[in-house]
């Protein structure tokens, strides 16, 4: 028992350490081009990136994934968009952008920051796309209404209480990313599904 406690010890000591390092090297350096410091919201990553490395740690020193640990990281990670979404720092006009063709002129004035905004907005729903289609046996083309239709009301709420935009080209890379992620999940399952049928043949 002493033996166990000392390597969980040892591997949050270590998941802590790396999550410092991913934050202080990465995350913050990114967060920094979009949106005020937060305090809140930078311990709230790290200890989230924490817990995903303790995962990920645990799961290869006992060979096994834990969907406790799976569920557990899906349900933190949303909790960061969300924080990511409505909770910067800084006050929003109401903006609203309906024109999606805007993003080229975006490219032409700051290209570097419109390509990463791009490629942030497109990654950061992917992971729930593929959990969220690794947990339901809805279809592909319900998952995409529901979360467009999600994705609306977030975007509405941002400009009616002033935590951010309406903004068309968020809702493309948005939806784009959780459908990608969506297929990626569809493949998965699909993959697994003929991997057990080979095994029980």
């Amino acid at each position: 028992m002493l033996k166990n406690i000392l390597k969980n010890s040892i591997i949050i000591l270590l998941s802590l350490i790396a999550s410092w390092a991913l934050h202080y090297f990465i995350i913050s350096n990114v967060l920094m081009r979009f949106m005020e410091s937060s305090n809140i919201l930078s311990i709230s990553i790290m200890m989230i990136s924490a817990f995903i490395f303790y995962s990920l740690a645990i799961s290869i020193i006992n060979k096994k994934v834990s969907e406790i640990h799976i569920d557990i990281i899906a349900i933190l990670y949303y909790l960061v968009v969300i924080g990511l979404t409505f909770f910067k720092s800084y006050y929003s006009t109401g903006y609203i952008n309906l024109n999606p063709l805007s993003i080229l002129n975006d490219f032409q004035d700051h290209f570097h920051h419109a390509l990463l905004l791009t490629i942030s907005n497109t990654l950061i729903y992917l992971p729930l796309g593929i959990y969220i289609k690794n947990k339901t046996r809805v279809s592909n083309k319900k998952l995409f209404l529901g979360f467009l239709f999600y994705i609306l009301l977030v975007e509405i709420i941002q400009s009616i209480s002033h935590r951010g935009i309406f903004d068309i080209n968020d809702i493309i890379t948005n939806t784009l990313g959780f459908f990608i992620g969506v297929l990626c999940g569809s493949f998965v399952t699909k993959y697994s599904t003929n991997s057990y049928k080979q095994i029980a043949d």
